[in-house]
């Protein structure tokens, strides 16, 4: 998933062979905080709401997410 405020939430499927050993979803954002990796599906999307707002809230992410 990515917002328009540069926030984007991304699975992570760890393979071996033709199997998928392990999933994790990694959070990054246009704020200076650092990329966040999530095991649990529903934190990652709760994590991810949230990112969203506080981003909406940061003026620096608001002009670098329009230069996007």
């Amino acid at each position: 998933m990515k917002s328009d405020t540069g926030v984007c939430l991304t699975q992570v499927d760890e393979v071996a062979g033709v199997k998928v050993r392990a999933t994790h979803y990694r959070l990054t954002t246009l704020r200076p905080n650092q990329p966040r990796v999530i095991a649990d599906h529903d934190l990652a999307e709760q994590a991810f709401a949230a990112e969203v707002a506080a981003s909406k809230r940061d003026p620096i992410a608001v002009r670098m997410a329009d230069t996007l």
